[in-house]
């Protein structure tokens, strides 16, 4: 049997009833065709796109590399336009807590209230950041009666915001000592300011791109299934060309985008400031929105996308005309 097929087709083949059904699996123009001939024989196969004979089968209706691009798009869609409630969350608790979090460096600490209140701030915008993400991550994913209570899935976010600061402040350490490394580089070599160029390209990289696409992959998993992690759907997502052509894409617009876009016509150093702030947030709450609805439409992609699984055991419906 033919999981999940993308198309379903029927003709005759020397007289015999021949059901032929098309799955796309992920590789560049390359399908899958089962054929089964009186429910008793069948043939499975990749063959290239332009090599079916499709004068035996008629038209079928073959999902192109086009095809498979707008079916993901739509699905993003779908799942943002599902949880507008959620993602203006984002945009407006992110930007409370943001404030809070300011006003907390502000709070005195004269009195005991003032102490026990500066001590209970941190926790609750804790909670409440933990929350706000994993409630996010699970409404833009599909539930497959395996997740675990919302309480869970936002504890074991904690363990991956912890691991994302520690690769930062590693970061961190490494950028602070990127002159002195191209210094030594430099003496061995003739290049010393490409040397520190790539130096800071390559941490850039590592901190906006290959970082956050890992932590966001695995966080958006653990949101929704706790421990539980499917590692080989977080694999299958980390080796997807799609997404991790989406994080470029939202470091690009929400870390260089901004700094750029508004220097060349904004002379005032505040206004510029505030502008750049204000589109940050806005374009750095998207992104994030976008990649977390971009985790939750690769992870719901079923297994059967990148190969076909066939089971030797066809309905004996499909000789009377069924679908197999």
């Amino acid at each position: 049997m033919l999981a999940r097929p993308r198309s379903t087709a029927r003709a005759r083949n020397g007289g015999r009833a021949a059901f032929v059904r098309i799955g796309f699996n992920g590789q560049r123009d390359t399908f899958y065709v089962l054929t089964v001939v009186n429910a008793a024989r069948f043939a499975i196969g990749p063959v290239q796109a332009g090599s079916v004979d499709l004068s035996i089968v008629g038209k079928l209706p073959i999902l192109l590399r086009r095809g498979a691009a707008v079916s993901y798009c739509k699905d993003l869609f779908r799942r943002l336009r599902g949880s507008l409630v959620w993602v203006a969350l984002q945009f407006v608790l992110t930007l409370v807590l943001i404030l809070i979090a300011l006003a907390w460096t502000r709070l005195p600490d004269k009195h005991l209230w003032q102490v026990a209140l500066a001590l209970l701030t941190p926790l609750l915008l804790a909670i409440s950041a933990l929350e706000l993400e994993a409630g996010t991550m699970r409404a833009f994913a599909d539930d497959d009666g395996r997740r675990v209570k919302l309480v869970w899935g936002a504890m074991t976010l904690l363990a991956w915001v912890a691991l994302f600061w520690a690769c930062w402040a590693v970061l961190d350490w490494c950028d602070a000592r990127i002159p002195e490394w191209a210094g030594y580089l430099s003496s061995r070599a003739s290049a010393g300011e490409q040397v520190q160029h790539w130096l800071k390209v390559a941490e850039w990289v590592l901190r906006w791109i290959v970082v956050p696409g890992k932590i966001i992959a695995y966080s958006t998993a653990s949101a929704q299934w706790g421990w539980r992690l499917p590692f080989r759907k977080i694999i299958r997502l980390l080796l997807n060309w799609r997404w991790w052509s989406a994080v470029v894409l939202a470091s690009v617009v929400s870390v260089v985008l901004p700094g750029h876009f508004f220097a060349g016509f904004l002379q005032d150093p505040i206004a510029r400031q505030v502008w750049e702030v204000a589109a940050t947030y806005v374009l750095a709450v998207g992104c994030w929105v976008s990649l977390l609805a971009w985790a939750a439409v690769l992870l719901g992609r079923d297994a059967t996308e990148s190969g076909v699984e066939v089971s030797p055991s066809i309905e004996s419906g499909a000789e009377a005309g069924e679908d197999v």
